[in-house]
């Protein structure tokens, strides 16, 4: 999944999108990076932008778990409101799902934006890769695997054994979309698992505007692939 998460090829899951205007300025203080506020210009878009002052997303935390790859290369840096919203959102999952798992997340930016290999966003600090929760088919959570999965939910690498965790998957959006820190344009995501979500949440009952909400983030451009 991709807040506008955007994913690599080696990262299978959501693409987050957040605050997609052309120019926008974040001053905030982050947790695990100084003590001081950070003011992060982040100017153009996603797919051609740079940034001043980032904002590095710590590696080590309990709540979440860096792709090894962005790690390596150094994809670690965002907009210093992205980096505090996802440690929050981060933080919350743990808070809400205790033993289940760290949150995966995949590639941010490199430290002055501009173009990162396999992607075609990732540029200005603004867009993140997370990975979908995974479970069992008797409804057990296991950690992230990068699986695609197939329009009915089941991991298409392995459709006997793993399916699309409904559950966590809609707890994580809900909690993008909750989180003050974050101005989410787009939450990308295939189709298919966005109905699988819808359906959830409105077995839940949850309430009919974040419904809404969810639909309209994941209404996708035309210039999206597939996240599945």
């Amino acid at each position: 999944m991709a807040l506008f998460a955007t994913l690599t090829s080696a990262l299978t899951g959501l693409l987050l999108l957040f605050d997609t205007t052309a120019s926008t300025v974040a001053t905030r203080a982050v947790a695990g990076l100084t003590s001081q506020s950070v003011q992060t210009t982040s100017t153009g878009t996603p797919f051609r932008g740079r940034l001043l002052n980032a904002a590095r997303l710590p590696e080590a935390s309990p709540d979440y778990k860096l792709q090894f790859y962005s790690r390596k290369n150094g994809f670690t840096f965002a907009t210093t409101e992205l980096v505090a919203g996802i440690q929050g959102v981060a933080a919350a999952m743990t808070h809400q799902f205790p033993g289940t798992g760290p949150l995966v997340l995949g590639s941010l930016s490199r430290k002055r934006g501009g173009d990162i290999p396999l992607s075609r966003s990732h540029n200005s600090g603004r867009d993140l890769d997370i990975a979908f929760y995974m479970e069992t088919h008797d409804g057990e959570p296991v950690d992230s695997r990068y699986h695609n999965f197939l329009d009915d939910g089941r991991s298409q690498q392995r459709p006997r054994s793993f399916r699309f965790d409904r559950r966590r998957n809609w707890a994580l959006c809900r909690a993008l979309l909750e989180e003050p820190s974050l101005r989410i344009q787009w939450l990308i995501l295939q189709p298919a698992l966005e109905e699988l979500l819808v359906a959830y949440a409105r077995e839940q009952r949850e309430p009919p505007e974040l419904i809404e909400r969810f639909q309209q983030v994941t209404d996708l451009p035309g210039y999206a692939g597939r996240h599945d």
